[in-house]
């Protein structure tokens, strides 16, 4: 008769130590580490509000990568900007890192920024749809962030 597997709390610890005992592996190693889910967006028309990438994330270096595609252009004033926003050691912070005039055509930019953030601290995006003339732009939102040095 088979009781199936046995769990302790010790398992649970067990498993976090090793996690824990990876991550750092990796980055003596010079690996980077994922932070959060990977953001993909599309259809996009609106403003979005500040949203986590990562919500705890560690205290050191980190990388925000983004790419913007405007797909569908708008108004002949619309402009499209990403903003990442976290925490370090002076308080919170964030940084317009793309803006993109849309017009009446399509585009697409990418960015990358670097910075170093304070333990347990969000790390987020938003997105502003700015102007009034004609109609609002469709655009495409991919988020990367990762950890790249304690």
């Amino acid at each position: 008769m088979s009781l199936g597997p046995v769990i302790s709390p010790r398992t649970s610890v067990l498993e976090r130590t090793v996690a824990a005992l990876q991550r750092s592996l990796a980055l003596l190693a010079g690996v980077t580490l994922r932070i959060g889910n990977p953001i993909d967006l599309t259809a996009q028309t609106l403003a979005i509000s500040a949203t986590n990438i990562g919500q705890f994330a560690r205290a050191g270096m980190h990388r925000v990568s983004a790419v913007l595609e405007v797909t569908t252009g708008g108004g002949s004033d619309r402009t499209v900007t990403v903003t990442i926003g976290w925490t370090d050691r002076v308080g919170a912070t964030s940084k317009a890192v793309i803006s993109v005039f849309s017009g009446a055509t399509t585009d697409r930019t990418q960015a990358r920024i670097e910075f170093r953030a304070s333990g347990d601290t969000a790390i987020t995006y938003t997105t502003s749809v700015a102007g009034t003339l004609g109609s609002a732009p469709v655009y495409a939102l991919t988020v990367r962030a990762e950890r790249v040095a304690s």
